[in-house]
């Protein structure tokens, strides 16, 4: 094996490439198929162009996936907050909701796994940093920091989410308590309508409680006048409260605070004309 081995290599290590057969074909080959350095650059500047088109679509609907197993996994646990606390205080119908001081230390907060107490605010603030962070304030849909309302109960649960319970809108309007939840914590925008949503929970004329995404509070007769019986346009608009980035802030009336609902109501999807 050795001799054959030998006589095929004849020369040792002097002989070139080239004195095997077929080589010079194959180098004069590879040589016409190579790329030039502008093809390279040309082929990097579309992949950069391509990936800077869909980069940010596909950031965007990884939030948008987030968004929706967070605000339903808030929904499922303040639904297990109200179980809970039924079962010690009786019927949601019949709760307190008019002492606005005592309800959540009564109904919710001791149902809730709660590990940080930020007490009530002016502003509606969350109390993960202790100065006045940023990430502390509660932004609307444009951008802006929302600073209409004030006597938000700020709190930290211990999977990392952030709440604001405020009860009722002020005299003549039914009394109910309204929820925002940030699904995220710190590490999002706390924006009303991305990572924040708003939940809302009031009595019906004694005999049951609704417990529903979005907020359109009640009209002065005390009629129930929820966002979840609204159309979808009109939770789309630009009235008080709407998921519009144009939309009105007031007080008692935030804009997105319709964004939950609106979720809800399109089967817990967030669709293409939702204004993220």
């Amino acid at each position: 094996m050795q001799n054959t081995v030998i006589a095929r290599f004849s020369g040792g290590g002097q002989s070139s490439l080239s004195s095997f057969p077929g080589t010079e074909s194959f180098l004069k080959n590879f040589k016409n198929n190579a790329f030039t350095l502008a093809e390279v650059l040309v082929t990097v500047a579309i992949i950069g162009i391509v990936a800077a088109l869909t980069l940010p679509q596909l950031i965007q609907k990884n939030e948008k996936k987030a968004a929706i197993t967070g605000i339903k996994k808030a929904y499922t646990e303040l639904y297990q907050v109200i179980i809970r606390s039924q079962a010690e205080n009786g019927e949601p119908a019949y709760w307190d909701f008019d002492n606005r001081n005592d309800f959540p230390d009564k109904y919710l907060i001791p149902y809730m796994k709660v590990i940080k107490d930020c007490g009530r605010s002016g502003p509606p603030l969350f109390c993960y940093y202790e100065d006045n962070n940023e990430k502390n304030k509660l932004h609307v849909l444009d951008g802006t920091v929302e600073n209409f309302n004030t006597g938000y109960r700020g709190l930290i649960l211990a999977n990392g989410m952030g709440i604001l319970i405020r009860l009722g809108w002020g005299a003549g309007a039914a009394p109910f308590a309204k929820i925002y939840v940030d699904i995220n914590g710190p590490k999002g925008s706390t924006t009303i309508g991305k990572d924040v949503f708003a939940f809302s929970m009031r009595p019906d004329k004694g005999d049951k409680y609704i417990f529903l995404t979005g907020v359109t509070g009640a009209n002065n007769s005390g009629v129930n006048n929820s966002s979840f019986m609204k159309t979808r346009e009109y939770l789309m608009s630009t009235v008080q409260g709407g998921c519009n980035k144009d939309a009105i802030s007031s007080t008692g009336y935030n804009q997105g605070d319709f964004c939950s609902a609106l979720i809800q109501i399109d089967g817990w999807q967030i669709k293409d004309d939702y204004p993220w």
